[in-house]
């Protein structure tokens, strides 16, 4: 029996990079600490443990854009190889790259691993890097799809997504996206490696303007349920800063959080709505608050 966990505790790191470089780097020759990189402080890693809590495989997701992701530090313990755990430390990370909004996934295999990937989806698509001057890889590429079943509308939320790349450009710097909206709830998640600041935690302006896009979205969402259009501009937004954010926020809005109705736009008449906008850090207390006074302008042709 099996479990996925994430390192956490300094003991966990130890054993956590002990089995890399006890896997992928002692059979080389190399020493320790040539198992770690400089993007392992900004990446997701996972371990498959036994039931002595002891690492069997392990495995690091690194996002590496706002739609793309990187698998690296696969490993598997070699007396436990054709059971299954590569195939689920995958599947494990594939499902968290879905979650961050990852459209696609790239790693770079080596050699004898090929036909492994290739079993998981993977295709080759050029030459990979040599490692060490002697570890020869190939690049493979998955593509994922963008977003899960349970959200309502799919449709709407790649229509949106679009508009915010090509009319509002900052969202695609700071790597903001649409996560699901399910007619109650919008929700949105931002990269965190594109917004550090100088202290290592998320830019306070990068959380402002995930939580400004986020209200936007959920009174964009109520215009397309009630078949009304309209121009959504943000005349006023106030963000209460309650603590640092060290990781992926996730900005949500439900529609219980927002006052005000979009039904003066059927007159011709202006919209006046109050969003709440929540921010949150995986399973961390509340991180931050937003409350953003939008107006929506009736279109002409209304």
């Amino acid at each position: 029996m099996f479990r996925l966990v994430e390192p956490d505790s300094e003991k966990d790191w130890d054993t956590y990079y002990h089995f890399r470089w006890k896997v992928m780097r002692m059979p080389f020759q190399l020493p320790e600490g040539s198992e770690k990189d400089e993007f392992d402080p900004y990446a997701h890693h996972r371990m498959l443990v036994d039931e002595e809590g002891q690492p069997r495989a392990v495995g690091r997701l690194y996002q590496s854009s706002a739609d793309e992701g990187q698998l690296r530090h696969m490993a598997v313990d070699p007396d436990y190889r054709g059971q299954g755990l590569g195939s689920e430390m995958i599947a494990a990370l594939e499902a968290l790259a879905r979650e961050l909004g990852m459209k696609r996934i790239v790693l770079n295999a080596r050699q004898q691993a090929i036909p492994f990937y290739e079993k998981q989806g993977y295709s080759g698509v050029g030459e990979g890097p040599t490692h060490f001057g002697k570890i020869h890889h190939q690049q493979m590429l998955k593509e994922l799809p963008a977003l899960n079943d349970k959200t309502r509308h799919v449709d709407w939320c790649e229509d949106l997504q679009e508009i915010w790349q090509d009319g509002i450009p900052i969202s695609h710097a700071l790597g903001i996206r649409i996560l699901q909206y399910t007619g109650e709830r919008f929700e949105t998640r931002a990269a965190f490696n594109a917004n550090i600041n100088l202290h290592g935690s998320m830019f306070a302006g990068s959380l402002y303007a995930q939580a400004c896009l986020t209200g936007w979205g959920m009174v964009h969402m109520m215009l397309k349920e009630q078949g009304v259009s309209g121009s959504i501009v943000l005349s006023k937004g106030e963000m209460s800063h309650l603590r640092p954010v060290g990781d992926e926020p996730t900005a949500y809005v439900n529609r219980t959080d927002v006052d005000g109705s979009v039904h003066p736009l059927r007159r011709g008449e202006q919209a006046n709505l109050k969003v709440t906008v929540m921010v949150e850090e995986g399973d961390n207390p509340m991180a931050a608050r937003f409350v953003g006074e939008y107006r929506v302008l009736p279109s002409e042709k209304d």
